[in-house]
């Protein structure tokens, strides 16, 4: 039986973890833009909440615009708020609760506003999605083992969408061919990054080559993380060093540290020893068997 428990919550492990992340990351980042928040939005905001409303997705609710109807809240107050829900991600009784409130208010603060959003916030909210539906929490029943098991397909399966996706559409672009798309990359002004590469490596274009076609076959090679460990932890391992140069050299540490958790929380954690092809379990099929598949 011990097995068996052991078994089981090797494969709860990884959503146990993922909304830990999440929330330490999404906390992080706020306390970041915090002195600059009455910029992005509010009375003083650079950009009026009235031409604001014409960029607006159309989907969920706009801070700006609440903002504009009500002068006596302040951003800042509301922000304290994200991060104290981030917070409560890491107690395991308020994540269901925490992580459902959060999509909203990650929702106004960064999907509605286009103008101060990127890919890592839509990453971000996905993940905070399959906390709220898949957390395991406390209940180790085999039905509810099942349930956990499917938000752990979920997470698997927008990684190989996400990267398969990203990098065909670098496959048949000719920048990331002849190393033109990784330089510039690299090269952005302002981009805050740790590391940066000496100009005269401009004049190794095969090195910028072989780093955009690399990337390229990282991206489109994701999927075969569903055939076994073997391959998963090629997958797992080469990902995790795309993202760190990522986040040394191009200066996305917010995305790099997101997609990183993601990463070891879908591929290490829950399937260190076990195989991602689904199989019913012993445990499944009957709650009190003492035999484990792995």
């Amino acid at each position: 039986m011990k097995h068996t428990k052991n078994h089981t919550t090797m494969l709860l492990r990884g959503l146990q973890y993922l909304p830990i992340g999440i929330g330490l990351l999404l906390a992080v980042e706020m306390t970041r833009i915090w002195p600059d928040l009455p910029y992005y939005y509010g009375a003083d905001a650079v950009i009026d909440a009235a031409i604001a409303a014409h960029w607006r997705t159309g989907v969920g609710w706009s801070l700006s615009e609440v903002l504009f109807h009500f002068p006596q809240l302040s951003v800042q107050l509301i922000a304290l708020l994200y991060i104290t829900l981030c917070l409560l991600l890491c107690w395991p009784p308020t994540v269901r609760a925490s992580a459902f409130v959060l999509l909203f208010i990650h929702q106004a603060f960064f999907l509605s506003e286009t103008s101060w959003s990127y890919g890592v916030d839509y990453l971000a909210q996905t993940g905070l999605f399959i906390s709220v539906l898949f957390y395991p929490g406390s209940d180790k029943t085999a039905a509810h083992h099942r349930w956990s098991l499917m938000g752990i397909r979920l997470l698997q399966c927008q990684l190989v969408v996400v990267y398969f996706f990203g990098g065909l559409g670098k496959l048949f672009g000719e920048s990331w061919w002849n190393g033109s798309g990784i330089w510039k990359a690299i090269h952005q002004p302002f981009s805050g990054e740790l590391l940066s590469a000496p100009i005269f490596t401009g004049s190794w274009p095969y090195l910028w080559m072989v780093a955009g076609l690399l990337t390229i076959l990282i991206e489109l090679m994701h999927p075969i993380a569903w055939l076994g460990k073997r391959y998963r932890q090629v997958i797992l391992y080469t990902t995790i060093a795309l993202h760190l140069g990522i986040g040394l050299f191009i200066g996305l540490y917010h995305f790099a540290a997101l997609m990183i958790w993601y990463n070891l929380c879908a591929w290490y954690y829950p399937y260190k020893h076990t195989t991602t092809t689904y199989k019913r379990t012993p445990l499944e099929d009957n709650p009190d068997s003492v035999t484990s598949t792995t």
